[in-house]
């Protein structure tokens, strides 16, 4: 493909990333939110794109490029909604809950002073962040 089905395929930040995986009620819920306390960690639990887009190119529903291009682009989006909370459970009851990730010094800088995919791209390259 010359050009990107998909915007977001343009913010291709390089990213340490790495999987959780194993089968239900094995921990990965559980291991994931105590490495998410860990300093330059970030952790999605089960981001819905990336299963479908996989899920979706193994059964033969989409061409191999276009699965890899839209596995990419939720990626990115992901990355980006994730630093800058966009997708962040504030509700301190639930277990997913991201006060028990990060100190309120972090969550407030973030909610402050990260606003825009260039500010993102620059929290990268400073903190070079790990993704589980």
């Amino acid at each position: 493909m010359s050009g990107y089905s998909f915007p977001s395929g343009r913010f291709a930040p390089k990213v340490r990333s790495a999987l959780v995986v194993g089968t239900g009620r094995s921990g990965k819920t559980t291991l994931g939110n105590l490495l998410a306390t860990c300093k330059n960690v970030e952790y999605q639990d089960e981001p819905w794109a990336l299963h479908i887009s996989s899920v979706m190119t193994a059964l033969g529903l989409l061409p191999r490029e276009v699965g890899k291009e839209m596995f990419c682009a939720a990626f990115h989006e992901l990355i980006n909604d994730t630093i800058l909370m966009r997708n962040a459970n504030f509700r301190p009851a639930d277990l997913s809950t991201i006060v028990n990730k990060k100190t309120p010094k972090e969550i407030q800088s973030r909610l402050t002073t990260i606003a825009t995919r260039e500010d993102v791209s620059r929290f990268i390259s400073e903190r070079d962040p790990l993704f589980l």
